[in-house]
C-alpha cells in the first residue's frame, strides 16, 4: 500500500459516500486512477464495505405489527375451502376465469 491507496482509505474513513472524481480532486489524481485504486483497495480485502452510522433517538417507532387476518373472497366460491383437497381445475376453466391457480382465501397483511 502506497501513499495514495492511504490517502484513499484516509478519505473515505472521513466520508464514505464522496464518489471517485471529488475523491480524485482532493487526491490530485485522474478519476480513473482513484476508481482503480479503490476497486483493488476491496479486492485486497482493505476496504470491507461503507456503513451508515444511525441515531436511534431520531428514528420513529417500531409500528405495531397486527396478527395477519384471513378474509374470504366471494368472487372464489366456486372453489374449495383450503381445508379440503382441491381438484385441479379444468384446461377450459382456467383459460375462461383467468385466474391460473388462485385460491379461495387470501392472507390480508394491511395495516
Amino acid at each position: 500500500m502506497d501513499e495514495v491507496d492511504a490517502a484513499i482509505v484516509h478519505h473515505l474513513r472521513a466520508d464514505g459516500r464522496q464518489f471517485s472524481r471529488a475523491l480524485a480532486e482532493r487526491l490530485g489524481t485522474a478519476p480513473f486512477t482513484c476508481l482503480e485504486r479503490t476497486g483493488l483497495l476491496h479486492k485486497r480485502g482493505i476496504i470491507e464495505g461503507y456503513g451508515a452510522q444511525v441515531s436511534p433517538a431520531r428514528l420513529p417507532p417500531r409500528p405495531v405489527h397486527r396478527p395477519a387476518r384471513a378474509r374470504r373472497l366471494p368472487h372464489l366460491d366456486h372453489l374449495p375451502a383450503p381445508d379440503q383437497p382441491r381438484a385441479r381445475p379444468s384446461a377450459d376453466h382456467r383459460l375462461s376465469s383467468g385466474c391460473i391457480g388462485s385460491r379461495t382465501w387470501r392472507c390480508d397483511l394491511s395495516w
